[in-house]
Protein backbone atom coordinates (compact mmCIF):
# COMPACT_ATOMS: atom_id res chain seq x y z
CA UNK A 1 0.00 0.00 0.00
CA UNK A 2 1.66 3.67 -0.82
CA UNK A 3 0.45 7.06 -1.39
CA UNK A 4 2.18 9.01 -4.78
CA UNK A 5 2.48 12.57 -3.02
CA UNK A 6 3.61 12.69 0.56
CA UNK A 7 2.45 15.09 2.14
CA UNK A 8 -0.72 14.92 0.79
CA UNK A 9 -1.52 18.80 -0.40
CA UNK A 10 -5.03 18.74 -2.44
CA UNK A 11 -5.75 15.17 -2.56
CA UNK A 12 -3.95 11.64 -2.00
CA UNK A 13 -3.91 8.66 -4.79
CA UNK A 14 -3.62 5.68 -2.44
CA UNK A 15 -3.10 2.07 -3.72
CA UNK A 16 -2.99 -1.40 -3.10
CA UNK A 17 -0.97 -3.67 -4.95
CA UNK A 18 -0.84 -7.07 -4.21
CA UNK A 19 1.58 -9.52 -4.54
CA UNK A 20 -0.17 -12.57 -3.52
CA UNK A 21 -0.25 -15.23 -6.85
CA UNK A 22 -2.70 -17.25 -7.82
CA UNK A 23 -5.73 -15.00 -6.70
CA UNK A 24 -7.05 -11.57 -7.67
CA UNK A 25 -8.51 -8.72 -5.64
CA UNK A 26 -12.55 -9.15 -5.69
CA UNK A 27 -13.03 -6.40 -2.96
CA UNK A 28 -11.07 -3.59 -1.94
CA UNK A 29 -12.60 -1.07 1.28
CA UNK A 30 -10.70 2.10 2.33
CA UNK A 31 -11.07 3.48 5.62
CA UNK A 32 -9.40 6.73 6.77
CA UNK A 33 -8.89 7.55 10.74
CA UNK A 34 -8.12 10.38 12.18
CA UNK A 35 -5.10 9.50 15.43
CA UNK A 36 -8.09 9.74 17.60
CA UNK A 37 -9.30 6.69 15.76
CA UNK A 38 -12.41 8.41 14.63
CA UNK A 39 -13.41 7.26 11.08
CA UNK A 40 -13.44 10.16 8.51
CA UNK A 41 -13.98 8.32 5.45
CA UNK A 42 -14.71 5.20 3.78
CA UNK A 43 -14.57 4.19 0.27
CA UNK A 44 -15.67 0.80 -1.20
CA UNK A 45 -13.28 0.89 -4.44
CA UNK A 46 -14.12 -2.48 -5.58
CA UNK A 47 -15.15 -1.26 -9.15
CA UNK A 48 -11.70 0.72 -9.32
CA UNK A 49 -9.61 -2.62 -9.59
CA UNK A 50 -7.38 -3.06 -12.37
CA UNK A 51 -8.08 -5.41 -14.93
CA UNK A 52 -5.35 -7.87 -13.82
CA UNK A 53 -7.00 -8.52 -10.65
CA UNK A 54 -3.97 -7.32 -8.56
CA UNK A 55 -3.98 -3.55 -8.19
CA UNK A 56 -6.61 -1.35 -6.88
CA UNK A 57 -6.20 2.61 -5.91
CA UNK A 58 -8.86 5.31 -4.89
CA UNK A 59 -8.46 9.22 -5.08
CA UNK A 60 -8.97 11.06 -1.33
CA UNK A 61 -10.20 14.77 -1.69
CA UNK A 62 -9.33 15.40 1.70
CA UNK A 63 -12.45 15.51 2.68
CA UNK A 64 -14.76 13.34 5.65
CA UNK A 65 -17.66 11.72 4.37
CA UNK A 66 -20.14 15.20 5.12
CA UNK A 67 -17.58 16.60 2.39
CA UNK A 68 -16.04 18.96 4.66
CA UNK A 69 -12.13 19.38 4.69
CA UNK A 70 -10.10 18.15 6.84
CA UNK A 71 -7.09 19.98 9.04
CA UNK A 72 -3.26 19.30 8.54
CA UNK A 73 -2.21 16.46 10.25
CA UNK A 74 -1.46 12.49 10.06
CA UNK A 75 -4.21 10.13 9.30
CA UNK A 76 -4.35 6.44 9.52
CA UNK A 77 -5.71 5.11 5.82
CA UNK A 78 -6.63 1.36 6.50
CA UNK A 79 -7.28 -1.36 3.11
CA UNK A 80 -9.32 -4.44 3.49
CA UNK A 81 -9.03 -6.17 0.52
CA UNK A 82 -10.68 -9.84 -0.35
CA UNK A 83 -9.59 -12.69 -2.92
CA UNK A 84 -10.74 -14.42 -5.33
CA UNK A 85 -10.12 -17.59 -3.01
CA UNK A 86 -11.27 -16.43 -0.01
CA UNK A 87 -8.15 -14.63 1.67
CA UNK A 88 -8.49 -11.36 3.48
CA UNK A 89 -5.50 -8.64 3.71
CA UNK A 90 -5.85 -5.49 6.18
CA UNK A 91 -2.88 -2.81 6.20
CA UNK A 92 -2.69 0.08 7.66
CA UNK A 93 -0.35 3.06 7.07
CA UNK A 94 -0.30 6.24 7.63
CA UNK A 95 -1.02 9.79 5.46
CA UNK A 96 0.26 13.32 6.38
CA UNK A 97 -1.87 15.64 4.97
CA UNK A 98 -0.64 19.80 4.18
CA UNK A 99 -3.14 21.84 2.42
CA UNK A 100 -1.57 24.31 0.19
Amino acid sequence: AFVEEVPARTSANISFVSGRAGATITRAVLRIFNLRGDLVRRVDVSDRIGSNGNKVSAEWLLANDSGNYVNNGVFIYYWEVIFSDGHEERIRKTLAVAHR
